[in-house]
């Protein structure tokens, strides 16, 4: 795990972590208030007020006023209900006050809170019904009061007189979830500024009360009225209701029981109390007009103008073998038998009528006309519709609640009586819900359906009734849908005029799988969003995958990449489905089955994209970023790899290892004589001078030390292998390099970082980067890195710029992709930081002629010898190496000696000791090849006792021994040989006797 930690995929996963956690906390929080503090109403109001039961001359108000929930005395209270021709009530046409009979209205109206039986003062309710009003009139009302102000109020406008002809408009809807807040209220009150009233055909709360309990029921509607929203509408706009299964005793299944007389006689007193209504037929039937307690069906009819309303109760007046009474349906046949008395008839039922029972909706149907159970009620009253209408006005329109959607059919599928054949049938409009998720209950239906099963469905109809003269009287019928994002679109509009009715078709032909009105699943606007997450978070999955399972220079496994890269993956689909799942588990587990997954989409959407953000930053920042500063070649490496001798272009299709010449042992480096390159770079010189090293650290970053090779003297005093993996006998160039090293500075420490290796947890790049900053802090003064690549990296260049900001002399390789050709460039990494000393490599021969593999631009500083270099091999011995590898060691290992017992040379100042030190060979003058020059700590003459500077030059008369020296010559390997006589024998007893004398080559990505 800690190496997994390490990777750019664990460092995904806990970005994606962290904006999953805000993500989801986010979601969480919006969901709750949204719920709990904007959605829904959730305590009942102390004061509200409704208007409703208007006719062209009087309207009844319920006003409540209660203090936290304790109802107030004529003695602690003044308030009264003032009705005015202005929104400022100042022309009063009538005030009364709600404690007292016997105050001073100004009108022949007053309070009937004393003796009318439909006001509770207990609950803080108090009924009045104002008359003497004018006709067609536009009123203004509000309760004015010295303890409570004047936030109560509102308007209403009375009709014409009955009989009349006047042009209105009403609203139709029902179904809406306990004091909800949504729009959908306040779009019905401001868009239709002239509604006559608002029809509210059912499930005016959804608390599902089964007791007795007055009060509780009470508290239903005051819940509802707690909505700003609703109260706002409901004081502007006159109600007429009636209730369904909701808002009566609870939700209706195939298990449903007529409830018993007191919960049946809790929830009729309860409307009566506290919903202003027309007269009661049923109360009047029984001779209790005036008794001070109703409990009788709410069922009931009025006319405004020429048109007639009449509104069933499906739910008080039920059994278990009919819909309604007897006395009921013969209050509603009298009513319907009546039509050609009115331009319209408008008949209201909670339940929907088009359908039949089967299997699969026994439960969505039950207590409805599509109940098996009220076949016989529907089929009766289907009967006598044809009866009256067949040669009547065919003037009836049924407006139908409790499914949740606007539907409608022209009448081609309401009859259900017993003789289809020639039979007409009336139009009806199914309009719901204001606020609930949409559902269907039954059909078919000739235009249609329209509601959304999978999100919160906000729906309403408006009627306008039109009469011109001249012209037959015209319904025309709009309905709308009101989105979350405060849209209103127009969903449905049909024009009935005349004698609407039209030939009905026989339930029977219909067949059982065309009854069922189908619905949208969601809006287009969630489908753009579902579009859009589906885009993200796929684009974040393949995003996720590459940079993870492909990370550049990542030496963790396949598998290991790819898992990383799954679990990001899932992190961010399993972020994205919580976060909505949270939108339903919050509602849910609170009694609320509504949701509203828009904001937790735009909530997902917003977490997918900054998961993305993270994945961009976290790969600018923590993955190998390569700036190229030329295009690589086809089949040329990018990675920085160890510097070792050259392998020449070969038409050979594989790559062939390293060929190594063996000879036997020779005089070449034994225990007296040091090598050639060492003694050319002033190594013995510098040891006669007490020049050694002595403490001085190098860190040596390469492919390891083989710390137990005798030569070393157990100058290697620390090993930090990064990487390992491939045995030192095959990985030998690290101990070659170290070995220079120490022979230039025998009493320098050595630090050994590997970054070279079949294994390892990190990349070599990322490897290289740790061991020059452990190197740093480890307070070594110089690093060899004879190593580069053709590009640069971020993270080995901030490295550079730590150590060398804390003084250290880093000396680099020029590189081996030289072409023989000093005015062409090859730019090798690090080696051309500026911070970096670039070192290049020149052979053993006379004029010190450059390697035709080392690269020359302008930002070689110098040269080293770098042709047949003899130094320490894995397991004891010597062999040879050629590359700018070999040069670099000889030039570190001169620096380490200029800063023995602590002689410190700042970058600046050590560059001007070893322009000093240079000499000058090459093109004349500082050169691309060879920068300054061979730097060498002999003088010019010692230089040329060992080694002619110039061709033909004949050494001085008395040196000793020849030592043969090999340049690579481009393009076939071959060897040039020159001759060279070395001199100034030095003890040199760190060498080990027997070394063997040879040549390798390594692929060419190395230096």
């Amino acid at each position: 795990m800690g190496d997994l930690c390490k990777s750019l995929g664990c460092k995904v996963i806990t970005g994606y972590l962290i904006v999953a956690v805000l993500g989801l906390a986010s979601s969480a929080t919006m969901n709750y208030l949204w719920t709990f503090n904007y959605n829904y109403a959730t305590q009942p109001a102390d004061q509200w007020l409704l208007v409703g039961g208007i006719t062209e001359n009087s309207a009844s108000f319920r006003i409540r006023l209660a203090d936290n929930g304790r109802a107030r005395t004529a003695q602690q209270d003044d308030s009264r209900l003032v009705i005015a021709e202005d929104p400022g009530l100042l022309l009063v046409v009538s005030e009364h006050s709600l404690f007292s009979q016997n105050d001073d209205s100004t009108s022949t109206s007053s309070s009937d809170s004393d003796n009318h039986p439909a006001s509770n003062p207990q609950y803080g309710i108090h009924a009045i019904t104002v008359t003497d009003l004018t006709p067609q009139s536009l009123l203004y009302y509000g309760v004015r009061s010295s303890y409570y102000g004047t936030s109560l109020n509102g308007k209403f406008q009375t009709p014409a007189p009955e009989g009349t002809r006047f042009n209105f408009s009403i609203a139709a809807a029902g179904c809406a979830w306990t004091g909800s807040r949504n729009s959908v209220f306040d779009f019905i009150r401001r868009d239709h500024p002239n509604l006559q009233f608002m029809m509210h055909m059912g499930d005016f709360h959804y608390e599902d009360i089964k007791s007795d309990s007055l009060t509780q029921r009470l508290d239903a509607y005051s819940t509802v009225l707690k909505s700003s929203q609703q109260a706002n509408l409901y004081r502007e706009v006159p109600l007429v209701y009636t209730w369904d299964d909701h808002d009566y005793v609870g939700d209706e299944d195939i298990n449903y029981q007529v409830p018993s007389s007191r919960v049946r006689r809790s929830a009729q007193l309860a409307y009566q109390q506290a919903i202003p209504h027309y007269p009661l037929p049923a109360a009047a039937a029984d001779g209790l007009q005036n008794a001070t307690v109703i409990p009788v069906p709410i069922y009931h009819a009025f006319t405004v103008g020429t048109v007639r309303f009449i509104m069933s109760d499906l739910q008080s007046d039920k059994s278990n073998t009919s819909i309604y009474s007897a006395q009921q349906q013969e209050w509603l046949f009298n009513e319907l038998q009546q039509a050609d008395q009115y331009d319209f008839v408008i008949w209201i039922t909670s339940k929907p009528w088009i359908g039949s029972e089967t299997e699969e909706n026994r439960d969505d149907v039950a207590g409805s006309w599509l109940d098996a159970s009220y076949a016989q009620d529907r089929s009766a009253l289907s009967n006598l519709i044809t009866q009256v209408f067949a040669d009547g006005p065919r003037n009836l329109l049924v407006l139908a609640g409790d499914a949740h959607m606007v539907a409608f059919d022209q009448g081609t599928h309401t009859y259900y009586g017993d003789d289809p054949s020639g039979a007409y049938s009336f139009p009806i409009l199914q309009s719901a819900p204001l606020d609930r998720l949409g559902t269907t209950k039954g059909g078919p239906f000739t235009d249609g359906c329209a509601s959304l099963s999978g999100e919160r469905t906000h729906q309403y109809s408006t009627l306008w009734f039109e009469f011109v003269e001249g012209e037959d009287p015209c319904i025309e019928i709009e309905s709308y849908r009101i989105d979350e994002w405060e849209y209103s679109d127009r969903i449905f509009q049909k024009k009935l005029c005349g004698q609407f009715f039209v030939p009905a078709k026989a339930p029977n032909d219909i067949p059982i799988e065309d009854q069922k009105c189908r619905i949208a699943l969601v809006s287009d606007i969630t489908q753009v969003f579902y579009i859009v997450a589906v885009v993200v978070s796929f684009a974040l999955a393949v995003g996720t995958c590459m940079v993870v399972s492909l990370e550049p220079g990542s030496d963790q496994g396949c598998a290991s990449r790819t898992c990383c890269g799954l679990i990001a993956t899932f992190i961010a689909w399993a972020t994205a489905a919580l976060i909505l799942l949270i939108a339903l588990i919050i509602p849910l587990s609170s009694d609320i089955p509504q949701y509203d997954l828009r904001w937790s989409f735009v909530i997902s959407i917003c977490t997918t994209v900054l998961m993305a953000v993270v994945l961009f930053i976290i790969f600018c920042c923590c993955s190998k970023k390569q700036t190229p500063q030329q295009e690589p070649k086809i089949g040329e490496s990018t990675n920085l790899s160890y510097a070792g001798p050259i392998v020449q272009s070969t038409k050979t299709p594989a790559i062939l290892p390293p060929s190594v010449y063996r000879a036997a042992a020779t005089s070449d480096v034994d225990e007296d004589r040091l090598p050639l390159g060492v003694m050319l770079t002033g190594g013995a010189k510098l040891q006669e001078e007490g020049l050694t090293g002595k403490g001085v650290r190098v860190a040596v970053i390469d492919s390891g030390v083989d710390q137990e090779h005798p030569g070393f003297r157990g100058q290697v005093k620390s090993r930090d292998w990064i990487r390992s993996g491939t045995p030192l006998e095959e990985d030998d160039h690290g101990t070659h390099v170290a070995g220079t090293i120490h022979l230039m500075a025998p009493d320098a420490e050595l630090y050994d970082y590997r970054v070279f290796g079949s294994e390892g947890s990190l990349s070599v790049d990322q490897a290289i980067a740790k061991a020059i900053r452990d190197a740093t802090d480890a307070k070594c003064q110089v690093i060899n890195m004879s190593l580069g690549g053709a590009f640069p990296n971020d993270k080995i260049w901030e490295a550079v710029q730590y150590a060398s900001n804390k003084g250290v002399v880093l000396v680099c390789a020029a590189g081996n992709e030289g072409d023989d050709n000093p005015l062409t460039n090859e730019i090798s990494f690090p080696a051309s930081y500026k911070e970096c000393f670039s070192i290049a490599a020149v052979a053993k021969a006379e004029g010190l002629p450059v390697a035709v593999f080392s690269n020359s631009n302008p930002l070689i500083d110098y040269a080293g010898i770098g042709v047949d270099v003899t130094s320490f091999k894995p397991g004891g011995g010597f062999q040879n190496m050629s590359g700018t590898s070999m040069a670099c060691p000889h030039v570190a290992g001169l620096i380490a000696c200029l800063m023995t017992n602590g002689q410190y040379y700042s970058a600046d100042r050590l560059r001007n000791r070893l322009d000093r030190l240079a000499i000058d060979i090459d093109v004349a003058g500082v050169d691309n090849a060879t920068g300054v020059g061979f730097v060498t700590y002999l003088d010019e003459d010692s230089f040329d006792k060992i080694m002619p500077r110039k061709a033909g030059m004949v050494p001085p008369q008395g040196e000793e021994g020849v030592e043969v020296s090999a340049t690579l010559d481009p393009p076939t390997g071959s060897v040039r040989s020159s001759a060279s006589n070395p001199a100034a024998s030095v003890r040199a007893s760190s060498l080990a006797p027997g070394s063997v004398r040879g040549s390798s080559s390594v692929p060419a990505t190395n230096v």
